[in-house]
This record gives C-alpha cells, sequence and structure tokens, in this order.
C-alpha cells in the first residue's frame, strides 16, 4: 500500500446541480443536461487531479451523484446508500 501524505474529503460537490430531493438511485440522467454536464466535468476534474498526486494523496467523496462511466466506478470503494456510514455493529455494541 502506498504512503498517504494528503487527504482531500469532499461531502456532496455535486450538491448545487444535483440536489437530494431529486435523488432516486443517484442516476444523473435526470438533470438537465448543463447540470449533468457540470457534474460529469466536477468528477471528471477531481479524478485526473488526484491521478497526477497519486499515490500520496487520496480524494473520498460523499455524494449521492453515481455517474456511469467505467472511470468512476473503478473509483468507488464503497456505496453506503441505505446502510449509512456508521455500522449498525458498532452502534448495537454501544449501547
Amino acid at each position: 500500500m502506498a504512503n498517504i501524505n494528503a487527504v482531500l474529503f469532499f461531502d456532496q460537490p455535486s450538491q448545487a446541480h444535483y440536489p437530494a430531493e431529486q435523488d432516486r438511485n443517484g442516476d444523473v440522467e435526470v438533470l438537465p443536461d448543463e447540470d449533468r454536464e457540470a457534474v460529469y466535468k466536477l468528477f471528471k476534474f477531481i479524478s485526473e487531479v488526484g491521478q497526477e498526486l497519486s499515490p500520496g494523496f487520496q480524494v473520498i467523496i460523499a455524494d449521492h451523484a453515481d455517474l456511469r462511466e467505467a472511470w468512476f466506478a473503478d473509483a468507488v470503494v464503497a456505496r453506503w446508500r441505505g446502510m449509512g456510514l456508521i455500522p449498525q455493529s458498532w452502534i448495537d455494541r454501544a449501547e
């Protein structure tokens, strides 16, 4: 495993173009063309910069958007939709 020297965390960077109330399954196809293109460009830019700065740089993104692009799918480590970010077993142990 590579040594990570820097981490950048984004919380819903697509929110301006992809409001959660429109979210059904993360599919950006429901967005108007200009918003869909903006979300695509945003994630593509983050991906390209992350690749340029790797292996010492890690980008973590929590977002509703789920692009239908191979490069995007390859970058997804976990899909938390419906599961929550805190595992239920941790909650059970705390009670």
